[in-house]
């Protein structure tokens, strides 16, 4: 029996702490652990457009640790680690990061665990590696920058790969040099994401042809489209032609899927398909590539950071892509952000942050338990998400005129007779619990006005 080779020691984003960078002014800091100091397995960050969402994921990119080996800080048998964006060989990253308008002080600082496991326990303190960036600015402009290095005595990079809200799949690309950057497509506006129908009939060819690794390979790639992909019952359904050549190009698609309502060509799905299939397979790929030696590449360990990660998805697909993720790359750390409430109801589990317009600065919420039990529509009604009620404008106007009557001392014919009608089309909608509901709803709020006097 052959020996399991050892997996790369992981390394995992703990917190990040910001000051004046972009909408973020005072000191604020993004809890990326589980609530017991050890990686959060997932962190889902909600909130409205334009509050940092997408801020936040850039800089976690941006501060991803690399060594320093020109540090005058060096310490014996130990490795100076700086941020990534400092390697950089101009300024414009600072730059892009100032507050607008602002002559404040930046200041980024990161934390990370090395060597311990997800959602295990706390690391120990050698096991804490810190480290930070700061810049100063005049009239929005930068002035100078400063690299604080961290310290480790063992140091393996993490594997972060990023994906923006524009990912999308383009066809024959798998030779472009700016692909190879697993962090590039958070930054790009066109988002692009290896082929699939070029990855995956190569993986086949180099499996018939017996290349050592790639029948398991196109194995684990298959396997995470099967349950990723809905209606698609097994690999059996995936059906690949094999790599298109001078004398046999397939104008018709060279992976076809087999569905309900027949077989369709990959790149013919629909836009849910296509883009939670392109990035898939693209991660999946770009994990086979980064551990060709590991006997199980999906399982080392690594950080994802994906941006809108509900993007194009039916709400059942929201509910479930978390725990599906999950068992596919069980040692990855997924930091994400979304818009829906059901990604928020199948992470309650999780970590879960809320990002909040407050006083023309934003606000970063650190509360796991916020929405523990709760139901969609009381998330959807929460500070999570802001609504002021579940129901549709027209349902909700009908709603507040049957109380306006209800509240009335003295009720008219006229009065009774629109409220018999309210009754009657509020009663036949299924946006209500139940009349039931809404009645005792009342009677609370008769009891509510006795008890104070006839006081709201």
């Amino acid at each position: 029996m052959t020996k399991k080779k050892e997996s790369k020691m992981p390394m995992y984003f703990l917190s990040i702490a910001l000051e004046n960078v972009k909408c973020f002014g005072s000191k604020q800091t993004l809890d990326l652990s589980n609530g017991k100091g050890a990686p959060a397995r997932w962190t889902l960050i909600l909130g409205d457009n334009g509050v940092g969402k997408t801020t936040l994921l850039q800089l976690l990119a941006l501060m991803r640790p690399t060594e320093d080996p020109e540090s005058e800080k060096q310490k014996t048998d130990m490795i100076a680690i700086k941020a990534t964006i400092d390697s950089f060989e101009d300024n414009d990253e600072y730059e892009r990061l100032l507050r607008a308008g602002k002559n404040e002080d930046l200041s980024v600082r990161i934390e990370l665990s090395n060597g311990e496991k997800l959602n295990v326990h706390s690391p120990k303190k050698g096991n804490i590696l810190s480290y930070e960036v700061k810049a100063k600015s005049k009239d929005g402009k930068l002035t100078a920058s400063t690299n604080v290095v961290g310290y480790l005595k063992n140091f393996n990079a993490p594997n972060v790969f990023a994906y923006s809200a524009s990912r999308h799949m383009v066809s024959n690309n798998s030779d472009q040099s700016s692909l190879r950057d697993s962090v590039a497509n958070l930054f790009s506006e066109t988002g692009e994401l290896y082929d699939a129908e070029e990855i995956l009939p190569n993986l086949d060819y180099k499996q018939l042809k017996q290349i050592p690794r790639a029948k398991e390979d196109l194995i684990k790639v298959k396997a995470l489209l099967v349950d990723l992909l809905p209606f698609v019952e097994s690999a059996e359904c995936i059906e690949i032609m094999g790599p298109s050549t001078i004398t046999n190009f397939n104008t018709s698609g060279s992976v076809k899927i087999k569905m309900p309502t027949g077989i369709v060509a990959l790149s013919s799905l629909s836009m849910g398909y296509m883009t939670m299939l392109a990035w898939a397979v693209d991660l999946a790929i770009r994990m086979l590539e980064k551990f060709p030696e590991s006997d199980a590449p999906l399982e080392e360990p690594a950080v994802v950071i994906i941006d809108e990660i509900d993007l194009h998805l039916h709400p059942k697909w929201q509910r479930d892509v978390r725990e599906q993720l999950t068992s596919h790359f069980p040692n990855t750390q997924f930091i994400c952000t979304a818009h829906s409430p059901l990604m928020a109801q199948s992470s309650e589990e999780e970590n879960i942050v809320v990002l909040k317009l407050e006083n023309n600065e934003v606000h970063i919420i650190n509360n796991r338990d916020l929405i523990k039990g709760w139901r969609v529509d009381q998330i959807l009604t929460s500070d999570l998400f802001g609504l002021t009620s579940a129901r549709s404008s027209e349902v909700e106007e009908r709603v507040n005129e049957r109380r306006r009557i209800l509240d009335k001392k003295k009720k008219t014919k006229d009065d009774l007779q629109e409220l018999k009608e309210l009754d009657d089309t509020l009663s036949k909608l299924p946006t209500l619990e139940s009349m039931e509901d809404e009645n005792m709803m009342d009677l609370l709020r008769e009891a509510n006005k006795a008890i104070h006097g006839g006081k709201k």
